[in-house]
């Protein structure tokens, strides 16, 4: 009587411990550094429209321009979010294979193969993920 092993999510994808690993460098500076300056303004202007919608420091005498402040802090925020977000634009058709506009939008038939499955697997429908060209595509692997 043969025994079967019951899996985990995600089990059966996880790489050989004896397999020999190469590091790719695949994210580039530019992307970094326009993730990061798309992530820090939003967290700025988040706080800053909050305050700006319903102060809650109120302050009197020489500081009185708490308001003025945080609008200028909000405005200077949101040209930086719009510069990172120009620089990531652009990036989409200057940079490497992985950060180019075609590995995020699937525009060639290979591209949608097994987009079914993948679907399947991240809507908790599917146990395994069947990783072929096409699924490893999306999560920032080379297909080629």
């Amino acid at each position: 009587m043969a025994v079967v092993r019951q899996r985990h999510w995600g089990e059966v994808n996880r790489p050989d411990t004896g397999a020999t690993q190469v590091r790719v460098y695949v994210w580039e500076l530019p992307v970094r550094v326009s993730h990061w300056l798309i992530v820090l303004p939003v967290a700025v202007l988040s706080f800053t429209g909050y305050y700006i919608h319903n102060p809650f420091i109120v302050s009197r005498g020489n500081a009185a321009y708490v308001m003025a402040t945080m609008r200028f802090i909000h405005l200077v925020a949101g040209f930086v979010f719009i510069g990172a977000f120009i620089l990531r634009i652009y990036w989409f058709f200057k940079g490497n294979h992985w950060s180019r506009w075609t590995a995020f939008i699937p525009v060639h038939r290979r591209q949608w193969r097994g987009m079914g499955q993948m679907v399947k697997y991240y809507s908790f429908l599917a146990k395994d993920l069947n990783t072929t060209w096409a699924t490893t595509r999306w999560r920032g692997s080379p297909t080629r």
